[in-house]
């Protein structure tokens, strides 16, 4: 008698690595780190993967956050179409997020920059090769 976890299950897991530090997401939405943190926070112009220490220019910023207490109130309100919404940034969240859809049977879309936008190179891999954007 088969189990669902015999044979080859090789697909139905994934390694995906995301930034140092999950906190560089919400420089992609200062909107919804201004609102739980009650004061104005700049975006980054840039690629907020290569932020190399968020968690500490939030501390700067807001002297009272709290990864915990704070960073649980910005991930349930982060817009993560916001988020993805540069086709040019986020490879290694938009790797996983991608990986994610198609492993659900889902079409990939414009949402999130599913079919144009840049995926890490070390984690592609993951990723059918029809699906990952030339």
């Amino acid at each position: 008698m088969l189990t669902p976890f015999q044979g080859n299950q090789s697909h139905r897991a994934s390694v995906h690595f995301l930034v140092n530090m999950v906190e560089a997401y919400y420089f992609a939405d200062p909107q919804t780190v201004s609102e739980v943190m009650g004061s104005e926070l700049a975006g980054h112009p840039g690629d907020v993967e290569e932020i190399r220490h968020p968690k500490s220019l939030l501390k700067a910023r807001f002297p009272g956050f709290d990864e915990v207490l704070h960073g649980e109130r910005i991930a349930n309100q982060i817009d993560l179409s916001l988020v993805l919404s540069n086709p040019l940034t986020c490879a290694s969240l938009r790797t996983l997020i991608k990986w994610c859809v198609l492993s659900m049977n889902q079409p990939l879309t414009d949402r999130f920059q599913l079919l144009t936008g840049v995926t890490h190179p070390i984690t592609n891999g993951q990723i059918p090769t029809s699906a990952i954007a030339e």
